[in-house]
């Protein structure tokens, strides 16, 4: 006797599986906000240093 494959996945499965990986995406983006927040400021503080570093050098 053969058995019967399992039955696919409910549509109220699919939706909670597609529920789940959302929240888990939306959770990793925000745990990489801060460090995105670091680098932009990062960036800003350079930009600022090298507009001055340009301006000490003009007569």
């Amino acid at each position: 006797m053969v058995p019967e494959p399992a039955p696919g996945p409910t549509p109220d499965r699919q939706r909670a599986a597609g529920e789940l990986a959302h929240h888990r995406l939306e959770a990793a983006l925000y745990a990489q906000a801060p460090l995105t927040v670091a680098a932009m400021n990062a960036l800003a503080d350079a930009e600022f240093i090298l507009r001055n570093a340009e301006n000490l050098g003009s007569p």
